[in-house]
């Protein structure tokens, strides 16, 4: 055990802080940085209220009396194949209960009224070209199935009607 009896003389050090990934720099900026919450919040109020402008439409559905109501959310189900008859089957309307609690394991067919599975069945794909990656995309067919919507302040809840189902399309 060695012990050094003078203290060092390290001199000047000038030190340069390098980080190789912006997003850590500005993640610890943020986390280091004082804000004014006030100033925030007016901002982010402003930038919502723009948003909400320019793409609300798309978050909109109709209420039974017609009146405008805003979604907040949308179930979506697959599609199946009856192994059977060959018929397509939407798998919320086949496979769950009247209360949505409980998902059959096996149902029947609505068109030859056989039992099948979800196992047993096929899923249904649909295909479209996809202007982005320049190639035909094969997807799951999924079909809207139930909307929860809030309007008058409460909620509730439908299947979607020719207006959500145009306004899909559009969107």
């Amino acid at each position: 055990h060695n012990q050094c009896s003078h203290s060092p003389s390290w001199g000047e050090r000038k030190v340069i802080c390098n980080d190789l990934s912006p997003v850590a720099a500005f993640l610890a900026n943020s986390y280091t940085s004082n804000i004014d919450e006030n100033v925030f919040a007016k901002q982010a109020s402003v930038l919502i209220d723009k948003l909400k402008t320019q793409l609300g439409w798309m978050w909109e559905t109709r209420h039974s009396n017609g009146d405008k109501a805003v979604v907040n959310y949308i179930i979506w189900s697959e599609v199946l194949l009856c192994p059977h008859c060959n018929s397509e089957m939407i798998f919320w309307e086949v496979a769950l209960n009247a209360e949505k609690t409980i998902v059959f394991e096996e149902f029947n067919c609505p068109k030859c009224h056989k039992i099948t599975s979800k196992r047993t069945a096929d899923k249904v794909f649909t295909s479209s070209f996809d202007n982005y990656l320049g190639a035909v995309v094969k997807q799951v067919k999924l079909v809207p199935v139930e909307i929860s919507y809030t309007h008058r302040k409460k909620r509730h809840s439908k299947k979607p009607d020719k207006f959500d189902f145009e306004l899909i399309d559009k969107i």
